[in-house]
């Protein structure tokens, strides 16, 4: 996925939709698995309608399984103006949260809650409520680097911080979006989506060499894409235009 190479990506996807049952049925790992790689390769590619219509295959033993995919759902929801569906999304994250709280779980409440402030960040940007957005955005990305990583995944579906990016860089404020991907690329080193915000904010705040910096190091990552992202076309362009 970091390298656009989003047809041996969609084998991987066609792959872990059809495993059985089996792995054995109701781990973690299995479970984290089935829900995270479809998340993955709808948020990762930016298709949020693909994101909001996935089907939340039911995880009674790890229900915070479940919570990827109502995540994905109401990201997904919120950044296509759907907001009828976010806020459902939104909700069942914060059962999900209290069904965790307290117990053996108690960890992956931790890890649905970031889920849920992040959601809801992008449903009051949706909303026009701008201010909160931001708060929430920021409280999900503090509360997630606060965080140890749990030893079975390989990390956040999307990182909270890429996300606050994102908004950041939504609302009109690319010099805080760009200290939010460079704090990303920090912790996760070439994460495309990141590479490409920091060069799209420093491009908006007039830092030109940075701009062209990031987008090289973003062609570069992708140099064997084959998923026609939109923001290979874009990156090509700035590059281009730096040139002449």
């Amino acid at each position: 996925m970091q390298e656009g190479r989003d047809s041996a990506a969609r084998r991987v996807v066609d792959e872990a939709v059809a495993a059985p049952a089996g792995f054995p049925a109701g781990s973690l790992p299995h479970e984290y698995a089935v829900a995270a790689i479809p998340a993955r390769f709808a948020l990762e590619r930016g298709r949020w309608a693909e994101a909001a219509r996935l089907a939340v295959r039911p995880a009674p033993e790890w229900p915070a399984a479940e919570a990827i995919t109502h995540f994905a759902r109401a990201i997904g929801a919120a950044q296509s103006s759907d907001t009828a569906l976010a806020r459902r999304e939104i909700v069942a994250l914060a059962q999900i949260e209290s069904t965790l709280s307290g117990g053996p779980q108690a960890y992956w409440a931790g890890q649905v809650a970031i889920q849920r402030l992040a959601a809801r960040a992008w449903l009051e940007v949706a909303t026009g409520d701008t201010a909160e957005a931001i708060l929430h955005a920021g409280q999900a990305a503090d509360h997630e680097d606060g965080t140890q990583k749990h030893p079975v995944t390989p990390g956040p579906v999307l990182p909270a911080r890429e996300l606050e990016g994102d908004l950041l860089l939504l609302v009109g404020k690319p010099a805080a979006a760009a200290q939010a991907y460079g704090a990303t690329l920090a912790l996760s080193p070439n994460r495309a989506r990141s590479l490409f915000g920091l060069a799209r904010a420093a491009e908006l705040t007039g830092d030109m060499a940075t701009a062209r910096a990031k987008y090289q190091e973003f062609l570069t990552l992708m140099a064997k894409a084959d998923g026609g992202r939109p923001e290979i076309a874009i990156a090509h362009r700035a590059v281009a235009s730096a040139k002449r």
